[in-house]
This record gives C-alpha cells, sequence and structure tokens, in this order.
C-alpha cells in the first residue's frame, strides 16, 4: 500500500512540473509577442538567465544559456513560436565585408556545383594527405573543400530535421489518437 501512496505522490509530482512547464511556455510566449523584434528577445533572454542563475546559484554562464536553449527549444517545438534573427550590422564597413564574404562563398559553391559530395569528400581527404607530407606549405584548397562540404551538409541536415520533426509530429498524434494494444506494442516493438 505504502509504494502505491509513494508512486502516487510521484505521479502527481511529475504532472505538477508538466504543467509548471507549459505555463512557462505559454508566459514566456505571452510575453514575446506576435512579432519580436530581436532586442524585445535578448532582453527577455537575459532576464531568463538572471532567473536561472537567481535560483541555480551554482550554476555558471554558459550553463545558464544551455537552459535558455533547451528552453527555447522545448518552446518552439510545443508552441511554435518564430524567433527573432540577429539584426546585421548597419556599418557601412561590416555591411561591405558581409557582401564580399557571401560573394566569396557564392562563387566558391558555384566552382564546385557540379562536382557530388562524395567526390568533395575524396578531394578533401587527398588535399589533407598533401599538407601531412609537407605541414610548411599552406593548402587553399583544404579551406575551399571544407567550406563547400559545410554548406551542402548544411542544407541537408536542415532539410533532415524538418522532416523529421513533423513525422515525429505526426506519429506522437497517431499515437494519441490510437487505442489498439497490440497495435502500440508492434509499433513500439519495431521503435526499439
Amino acid at each position: 500500500m505504502e509504494m502505491n501512496q509513494v508512486a502516487m505522490a510521484i505521479g502527481r509530482a511529475f504532472a505538477d512540473t508538466e504543467i509548471q512547464e507549459h505555463k512557462a511556455f505559454e508566459d514566456y510566449a505571452r510575453e514575446l509577442g506576435d512579432n519580436p523584434t530581436y532586442e524585445k528577445y535578448e532582453g527577455l533572454r537575459l532576464a531568463f538567465i538572471a532567473g536561472y542563475v537567481e535560483v541555480r546559484i551554482n550554476a555558471t554562464g554558459n550553463a545558464a544559456d544551455q537552459a535558455f536553449k533547451r528552453f527555447l527549444g522545448r518552446l518552439c517545438e510545443k508552441i511554435h513560436i518564430d524567433v527573432p534573427a540577429r539584426p546585421k550590422s548597419e556599418n557601412p564597413n561590416a555591411i561591405k565585408k558581409q557582401r564580399e564574404r557571401e560573394a566569396k562563398k557564392e562563387a566558391l559553391l558555384e566552382k564546385h556545383e557540379h562536382i557530388d559530395l562524395a567526390t568533395l569528400h575524396d578531394q578533401l581527404s587527398a588535399a589533407y594527405e598533401i599538407q601531412a607530407k609537407n605541414p610548411m606549405k599552406k593548402n587553399k584548397d583544404i579551406g575551399e573543400l571544407e567550406t563547400v562540404i559545410k554548406e551542402r551538409m548544411k542544407d541537408t541536415v536542415k532539410n533532415t530535421k524538418e522532416a523529421l520533426r513533423e513525422i515525429k509530429k505526426d506519429l506522437r498524434q497517431a499515437i494519441t489518437d490510437c487505442d489498439d494494444i497490440s497495435l502500440l506494442t508492434k509499433a513500439l516493438d519495431i521503435l526499439q
């Protein structure tokens, strides 16, 4: 009998935590608003971190930043808010430099657009081997190939994450709607 009461208390504590988490998400989203500026977002981020550190006294700045990232990830997943992007610098020199970097990257991507990813990886491996044989000589191909591979992989990873998010959302809904124990058991066996 006592074990049942302990389990019930744990269940209540867990339910309270979930309710508090959902309330925190709603309160934060309400405070952020529908179309927030980056300044408002950044102000709320800093206030969140200050509140976190106030409660978790031994937390370092990095731990508080990581806590906010976890919170924001869950918030975006559950409430689907859009986080405003950091505004670009209005300094003319910074704008010019950014445009130069973007143009250089575009030219690099165009130069290698006809080469598949596997071949690019092979070329990068060969460039590393050449560099290892003569470490005093810089090999500009390494930086170029790393940039091209990184940019191509960015799109692939983004698309994969988006597809996974949608499938998981559909799967959660299907599980919620399903009342057939044998079907749910089979699904669990497949996923484990």
